[in-house]
């Protein structure tokens, strides 16, 4: 009867237990519940004390107390898995309620014992599991340990893993075994890049953050890895003013080392990037400015306020005036460009003169050339006022409320409490007015209807911007339609391409949605219907550039608006990256190859305007090199974008993922 009722009340405790654990796993997961294990270690020794006590009574009831330490030595054994049998054996399988009670102990002992195994072990082990099972594919290898590192991996579970010194801190490991994020022990050296569970032709992607660090070590380190049977590339964020240097000093490199692949990238570009190519002018402005050609009515004024300048607005001004090169028709049915006003507001003088902007600027009519200058790519103001000041708001107000205008504010003066209480007072002040407010934003998840909110580090700092750039592709794919064109063949890898030819393809690429959203179009993933290339051609009226003529350069047609403005961004683009006008005198043959452009001395003869492209092509003609103008044409890269009807800017949209739709456009009433 007593071993009845004891082993009973064994049974309920121990259902409890249970009932505990599955709480724990349902709540935590499973590796919590394993650690949770260890605490009933003496509830469960408590269980074997007492089913062996009662055994014992049981067998033997002329018993002493000295007896009594015997049963607890038993029970202690048994915490090792030993089994007493002396004490059991004449009730084990006699006694149901007695067996299930003590087979159920013995249970709870092995849980608990792997739950004391892994209090000890289990962070190292269950870590060495997850950087195998990373490893096996594909994987970003963060090689900083700061906040942004942390919230890549978090972003990225499964994916990255991050490089900790081998005698990492003790807080540092167990932040890391908090946050779910493994981590490989060692330097950036060929020991632990050799690593057995290192896979071959597996590409890993090695990230590093902190804009304000000395990349050359880095980069040193970085070279001792190499090995063509192992797909390593490092990714470096750096500051803007330094980005082209170090890509200069890694193409020298290259030329010894083929297998060293090294990108650079700025957050703050990478930020601006995503604005300027999610939002272009053409989507905000109202469809009643619109000719039917797609430019501009001469009336529209447009205004652009950037309120803060620093390194956030000083980067997306070059980016933004280059994708926006909006287009007017003149009464005389002559194309020129349609000038955006910009207003620079800041309080900091030097801020403002930091990037040495309206210096390039300004400068541009004034270069030494041969040629006209080229046309004018906007209107730059400096407002040193406080934004909140009345002498800065009348600015504002004056040229929101100015007779047929749009004013575009991008807000990034502060932190974001800050910009967001900016931008909610514009909403309010002018909200009556033709105008659109964007607003950085960091960090804040929640962001007002009706405000556009970029530079987010959750959308910047991510593997599809920093590793795979979504534009890449498209990018790659102009280099390979450029060199077509100048019937080459990709004369210069894409890897191989110096600074200012990469972002030149890839800026080129990040116009695509501006071009579309000129023409009533749009871009979207994962739709599965879009338009084709012969609608869109019948609806618009252009030709496929394998039919175009030199007379259809100089029309006033849809098609010659947007290569007109496809003109002008690569104008706004060489200008804003210091280049100027090369002289004729300096034009050359050399190995076949016409040579008008000088990267090593910033000069480029087709920085020009639309007519004297013209008169640069009958100089080169003039000379004794036997080139025909079909040789020489620098109209048709900026019609590069119709393409033929096999190889056009749907069928590259398409290979890229996306599909070209109706754009959809909010009315201003």
């Amino acid at each position: 009867m007593m071993v009845d009722i004891t082993s009973g009340i064994v049974l309920f405790l121990q259902l409890v237990m249970i009932v505990a654990f599955i709480v724990v796993k349902r709540r935590k997961g499973i590796f919590h519940m394993m650690k949770s294990s260890v605490i009933f270690l003496l509830p469960v020794l408590f269980f074997l004390l007492t089913l062996y006590f009662v055994g014992f009574l049981d067998s033997n009831p002329d018993w002493v107390y000295l007896d009594f330490f015997g049963v607890i030595s038993a029970s202690i054994s048994g915490l090792a898995l030993k089994v007493e049998t002396l004490f059991i054996s004449h009730l084990f399988f006699k006694n149901a309620l007695f067996t299930i009670a003590f087979i159920i102990t013995y249970l709870l002992i092995v849980i608990s014992l792997i739950g004391v195994s892994l209090v000890f072990f289990g962070a190292s082990l269950f870590n060495m599991i997850k950087v195998r099972k990373a490893l096996r594919h594909n994987t970003d290898i963060l090689l900083s340990l700061d906040e942004k590192s942390f919230s890549y991996a978090t972003r990225h579970p499964n994916m990255v893993v991050i490089l900790i010194p081998h005698k990492g801190d003790k807080e540092l490991i167990k932040r890391l075994y908090e946050l779910k994020i493994p981590y490989l022990q060692g330097k950036l050296d060929l020991k632990t890049f050799r690593n057995p569970a290192l896979r071959k032709h597996v590409n890993y992607n090695l990230i590093h953050f902190g804009k304000n660090t000395n990349l050359i070590p880095l980069i040193k380190a970085f070279k001792t890895i190499q090995d063509p049977k192992y797909h390593f590339k490092l990714h470096l964020e750096t500051r803007l003013d330094e980005m082209e240097l170090y890509r200069f000093e890694y193409l020298k490199e290259r030329t010894n080392n083929p297998h060293l692949d090294i990108k650079f990238f700025t957050s703050h570009e990478l930020g601006a990037r995503l604005f300027v190519e999610k939002y272009p002018l053409p989507a905000m402005i109202d469809e009643a400015y619109f000719l039917p050609n797609r430019s501009l009515k001469e009336k529209l004024n447009i205004n652009v306020f950037f309120l803060g300048f620093g390194d956030m607005n000083a980067t997306l001004l070059p980016l933004f005036c280059q994708n926006n090169q909006l287009i007017s028709t003149r009464p005389s049915k002559i194309l020129s460009p349609h000038l955006v006003n910009y207003y620079l507001v800041d309080t900091n003088n030097e801020t403002l003169h930091t990037r040495r902007l309206s210096h390039f600027i300004n400068s541009v009519p004034k270069m030494k050339r041969d040629l006209p200058a080229p046309e004018d790519i906007g209107t730059i103001r400096s407002v040193p006022f406080d934004l909140r000041s009345s002498d800065c708001i009348k600015i504002m107000s004056d040229a929101v409320y100015r007779d047929s205008s749009f004013t575009l504010f991008i807000v990034a003066h502060g932190d974001d409490h800050q910009n967001l209480e900016t931008a909610l007072w514009l909403k309010n002040e002018f909200g009556d007015a033709n105008i659109k407010i964007a607003c950085r934003n960091k960090r804040t998840p929640i962001i007002p209807e009706g405000i556009i909110a970029f530079g987010n580090e959750a959308e910047t700092y991510t593997h599809d911007v920093i590793v795979a750039e979504s534009m890449n592709d498209l990018a790659a794919s102009y280099h390979q339609r450029y060199s077509s064109l100048k019937g080459e063949h990709m004369v210069d890898k894409w890897s191989d391409l110096s600074y200012i030819d990469l972002f030149s393809n890839l800026y080129s690429a990040m116009n695509l949605r501006y071009k579309l959203n000129l023409l009533g179009y749009d871009m979207e993933r994962d739709t599965k219907e879009g338009q084709t290339y012969e609608t869109i051609k019948e609806e618009i009226g252009f030709k496929s550039i394998d039919q175009l003529t030199a007379e259809d350069y100089f029309k006033t047609k849809t098609q010659n608006v947007l290569a007109y403005a496809e003109k002008l961004r690569w104008n706004a683009f060489y200008i804003f990256h210091h280049f100027h006008q090369l002289r004729l005198k300096d034009i050359k043959m050399q190995d076949g190859r016409l040579i008008w452009k000088d990267l090593a001395h910033k000069k480029h003869a087709c920085l020009t305007s639309l007519k004297g492209l013209k008169k640069l092509h009958n100089y080169v003609l003039k000379q004794d090199w036997g080139l025909t103008f079909k040789d020489i044409d620098c109209y048709r890269y900026d019609y590069m974008f119709f393409g033929t009807k096999d190889d056009n800017f749907i069928t590259r949209l398409n290979q890229a993922g996306y599909q070209v739709v109706r754009l959809i456009k909010e009315s201003h009433e």
